[in-house]
Formats: structure tokens, sequence, C-alpha cells
């Protein structure tokens, strides 16, 4: 998807020049179609809410301070996950049980485990036919769950409806994503960080958190992530440092490699818009709001730059307007094959990164 927004849209000139007519953020509020759940974004929203996408890296520029030296020698732990199996192939034919015993600690087994559900798809696609897509995915969340939507719900921010692409026998893989995301993340957050840290531990969550904001009495954004990355401050508050999504299928390939279509990206910055306005968030830092893309074995880091002076005047801006400083800005990595060792050891320097980053601006508030 050559002309996607994702690989379109990355300077103010051709905003202004792909934007022509479209509506802006309060336009498109007060239209008829209104769309709260950023689920059901797409590209009208992209230009309404001015994004500008910068061509993917192999880092994550806002990471450049932070990045270790090398990931190898912080825990043996992490080395093997860098290092990987003995075989990828050979775990088609491994069950869990047996991947936990032979790969130590368990949360390594747990690992290969979750990647095997993949390998097993790519050698035998029906393999993965006994999870498949539900006719109907419930989307309201029940009340007694509050804010958080537990991870065993059949919701989430993907949206309800399959794409066209998508047929009833479409292997249902969104839950083995996540779990493969969850584990390799887990692996590195709990072996990274020594057990007398002085700080705050980063953390993975498995429950969805629901952001949201009201635009006016009658308008709203709502969006609900996969999981994520948070910390608990001193004060008992939890701050969140990145969220998870997680993607079933893919719609397009080229290359080999996933594409970010319209939709995605839009639900990703309709999720980094609720994060950054919901009042009752604590985010690390609030400018940087930090999504760990997965879809099946790949991962993508992406980095929602949202300044205050954004916030204060994207919504009334016409689509016509090139001011540099009044855009929303949207930097990613390449896609991580999982399956790599170098790609492994990619994704370990981008957590440890973050990590590190979230370290800094814990320090930062309490000086």
């Amino acid at each position: 998807m050559a002309n996607s927004y994702y690989n379109t849209i990355k300077d103010p000139s051709t905003f202004v020049q792909k934007g022509r007519g479209k509506a802006n953020f309060t336009a498109l509020c007060r239209a008829g179609d209104w769309e709260s759940a950023a689920s059901k974004w797409d590209s009208k929203q992209l230009f309404a809410s001015r994004v500008l996408c910068s061509a993917p890296n192999q880092r994550l520029p806002l990471f450049s301070g932070f990045f270790p030296q090398s990931p190898r020698g912080i825990n043996p732990c992490i080395d093997s996950l860098i290092d990987g199996p003995r075989s990828v192939a050979a775990l088609a034919q491994m069950s869990e049980p047996q991947l936990v015993r032979q790969y130590e600690p368990d949360s390594l087994g747990y690992v290969w485990a979750a990647l095997a559900h993949f390998v097993r798809a790519n050698t035998n696609p029906a393999s993965a036919a006994s999870t498949r897509a539900p006719s109907n995915r419930a989307t309201n969340i029940p009340d007694r769950y509050g804010n958080y939507a537990p991870s065993n719900q059949p919701i989430g921010s993907s949206p309800p409806r399959p794409p066209s692409s998508e047929s009833d026998s479409t292997p249902l893989l969104e839950d083995a994503t996540v779990r493969l995301a969850s584990c390799f993340t887990r692996c590195v957050l709990n072996y990274a960080q020594p057990p007398n840290k002085s700080g705050p531990f980063v953390q993975f969550r498995d429950e969805r958190l629901t952001s949201s904001y009201s635009l006016d009495p009658t308008h709203s954004i709502r969006a609900i992530d996969d999981g994520g990355v948070q910390l608990y401050r001193e004060t008992g508050a939890v701050a969140q440092v990145a969220q998870l999504e997680g993607k079933r299928t893919f719609n397009t390939i080229i290359d080999g490699r996933p594409v970010v279509t319209d939709g995605l990206l839009a639900q990703m910055v309709g999720e980094a818009l609720a994060l950054r306005r919901d009042k009752v968030r604590d985010v690390i830092s609030p400018e940087h709001i930090i999504t760990i893309l997965a879809t099946a074995h790949y991962v993508s880091f992406f980095h929602f730059h949202i300044t205050d002076d954004f916030l204060s005047e994207f919504e009334e801006l016409s689509t016509s307007d090139s001011n540099p400083a009044s855009f929303l800005r949207v930097d990613s990595t390449r896609w991580f094959d999982i399956k790599m060792p170098d790609q492994r050891h990619q994704i370990v320097s981008h957590l440890l990164a973050l990590i590190a980053m979230a370290d800094y601006y814990v320090v930062a508030a309490a000086e």
C-alpha cells in the first residue's frame, strides 16, 4: 500500500495538497456520522488530526539517548532471548510443557511456546483454525470492570467487524499476537531490572485500558488498548509508559512485511489522543505517547508527539494551514520479526530504551 496515509503524508506541503477540501476536527465532530470509537477511525480523522508520518527507522528517534551500548550482558535470560531457540522450525513439533522445561527460566519457554503458534500456522494453516473469529464480537464493556476491560473479554480496540478481505474462516490471531508480544516484553522487563532497583519497576500491564475525553457535551473519543507498560509512582499512582496494540491479520503484505493501513494508523492516533487528553490518566511523559504495535510475530514501535501547543489549536485549524508546529508528528520503526535473531536484538534494545526513558522521567519528576 504505497499510497497509504502512513507512506504518503510526510510533510506539511503534501498534507495541504492531499487534504484540500477535507474537514478539520471541529467540522468532522459536528458531522452526522461522527465516530467516537477510535477503532472505527479512518483517513478522515487522520487529516482532521493533522498527522504527519516520518519514514520508518531502524531505531525510534525518541530513544536515541536511551539505547544501551549492547543489549547483551544484562542478564543471561535476555541473552538467551536474543539467541533464540536452537531451531525455530522445531518449535512446531513441541508442546508448551516441553518448551517451558527445555528453555529456562520458564519466562523464556513461554515466549517460544507463544511463537510456536505462528510457526505451526505457517507450516500448516489448518492448525490455527481451532481459533476462529466469532460471528459477533461484543463491543460493550461491562460496567463492573470500570475503566479496564479484562484481557479475556472478546473485545478490544480492534474493529468489531472484520475487513472485507477476511472471511468467516479467517483464524482469529489477535489473542495469539497479544500473547507473544506480552510474553516477549515481560521477559525483557522482568530480567532487565535488578531486584534491588531503587526506583519504581517498569512492568507489563495485561489489562486493557480504556481512555476517553469529551470534545463537547455530546461528542467524545474513546479508545481501548490491548495491554501496555506502566509503573507505580511512589505516591501509588499508576503511570502509563507505553500502549500495546495487537492485530490479528494482515490486510496486505508487501515484501513479506505487514503494512500500516489508514484504519490502523487512525486507530493508534485516536488511542494516543485519548490517552494524552484523559484527565484521570497519568502518562510518564505526556507529550510522548509510545505504542508497541504487534501483528503476528512482527513488532514495530510508534512515537506520537503531541504537544500542548498542538492540542490548543488543532481542532479549529483548516487543512490548508501548513504551519510546521501545528501537526501531530508520528515516528516509527520498521517491522521486526521475532523469528530472526538480529531483529530480536532490535526489539530488546527498544524495550531496554523504554525502561531507561521511564527511569529518566521518574527522576526528572522528583527533582
